[in-house]
């Protein structure tokens, strides 16, 4: 379907292992720089070729053709955390995991790899499933709805929280906590970014009222669906700004439900490193290595890289792509947006711009580690994308990413 699979079926049946697990997480990471991994509609063909549409028309006019592979990888991401319970992935009804394809080459999947790496829990307490409504259509701030998702987060010295939306047109981020307006800007540049009229100008006619939807599933796509959020002393590991967000794509606001999974066993470290940066990506991957030696000593599990800030984030890209990265974001989340319709504009030009970017790229970055490496693939490179010139409020450029190490 235009260079998108479903993998769900794949995974099933060539992870056996899957079986034995009653409640826990699997990371699925694609070793790619071409490619990425998604959640969504998981047998609507028409979505699966609006997704490249949409993403040629956010991505294409943005940078060089040889680049927007690399960019459309970074942007929608190549790391997935999924829950598992009963020995089944738990996914949402229309929910399927997909390979997104971004070299227009049929037979490019060829020899590409996906590291799956299952990761169980068996004390009590670490599941539950929330049943949740939106007030409003919009960009809501909502991390007091999660911030007891499980019973034993309370008693949690360290540890990763998953969190999972069962849908597919409603999304999970991390950004600012504190001004109203950042969420009404958000809001806003997402509707810029994937306008409502790609529903009839765009996107594959079918039938009233699904077509309506689709704008949703492009944002969902975009921002994502899961996140893995560190846990400290039986709390979110969140820097002073942090807050959950969960963006709702439909008015009125239907029924949504949340999978919670704490996976608070095998914990080999949770440290914390400093960076330094210029606006534009840094390359961290070493830096990462060395700053945990756990790493070096974990024969298989994950390390959850987690920035603990709203306006910078992490990619794994090609090592190349680093300045054709940052241009793209540049233009997909111009600073004339702040005489145009941005409210939040009162910490600079590039404050706003940066927590839009913060969201399309996001904060926290999962990783197998394999035989006490990082399993990048030959050309991956992990990212610090810092999007500020000031590099946050009285920041000056110092970055805190929090590294959590699972694993034995």
């Amino acid at each position: 379907n235009e260079g998108v699979y479903c993998l769900t079926q794949n995974i099933l049946v060539e992870i056996p292992e899957l079986q034995q697990v009653q409640t826990g997480v699997a990371n699925l990471f694609l070793q790619s720089t071409d490619a990425s991994l998604t959640m969504n509609v998981h047998e609507s063909s028409a979505i699966q070729k609006d997704l490249n549409r949409a993403m040629d028309k956010i991505v294409n006019k943005t940078t060089s053709k040889d680049s927007a592979k690399w960019v459309k990888s970074a942007l929608m991401g190549v790391s997935v955390n999924v829950p598992i319970h009963a020995g089944c992935l738990h996914l949402g009804a229309l929910q399927g995991v997909h390979l997104c394809d971004w070299t227009g080459n049929s037979n490019s999947t060829n020899g590409r790899k996906l590291i799956v790496t299952v990761q169980g829990t068996e004390a009590s307490g670490c599941r539950a499933v929330h049943s949740f409504k939106a007030p409003k259509r919009g960009v809501l701030l909502s991390t007091h709805t999660f911030s007891k998702a499980v019973p034993a987060l309370a008693e949690c010295k360290t540890g990763v929280l998953n969190l999972s939306l069962e849908h597919t047109t409603a999304a999970l981020t991390i950004n600012e906590n504190a001004d109203k307006s950042v969420q009404t800007d958000m809001d806003a540049a997402l509707n810029h970014i994937v306008p409502a009229t790609w529903a009839h100008s765009l996107f594959t006619p079918r039938k009233s009222g699904s077509l309506e939807k689709t704008p949703g599933h492009m944002k969902a796509l975009l921002v994502g669906t899961s996140l893995n959020i560190p846990i400290n002393r039986g709390a979110f590991a969140f820097g002073t700004w942090q807050g959950i967000h969960v963006c709702e794509n439909l008015s009125p606001p239907p029924d949504r439900k949340v999978v919670a999974t704490l996976l608070n066993q095998r914990v080999q470290s949770q440290t914390s490193v400093s960076v330094t940066a210029k606006r534009g990506c840094l390359p961290i991957t070493q830096l990462i290595q060395d700053a945990a030696p756990t790493i070096a000593t974990c024969k298989v599990g994950t390390v959850n890289l987690f920035v603990q800030h709203t306006s910078a984030s992490l990619a794994c890209a090609d090592k190349a792509a680093s300045e054709a990265l940052t241009s793209s974001l540049n233009a997909i989340v111009p600073e004339k947006w702040n005489n145009e319709f941005f409210i939040h504009t009162h910490e600079g030009p590039d404050d706003m711009p940066g927590h839009v970017k913060t969201t399309l790229t996001g904060v926290s970055l999962t990783i197998p580690i394999s035989e006490g490496k990082l399993a990048l693939g030959k050309d991956q490179e992990l990212f610090l994308c810092e999007h500020r010139d000031e590099g946050g409020w009285g920041g000056r450029h110092r970055r805190v990413i929090l590294i959590t190490v699972l694993g034995e």
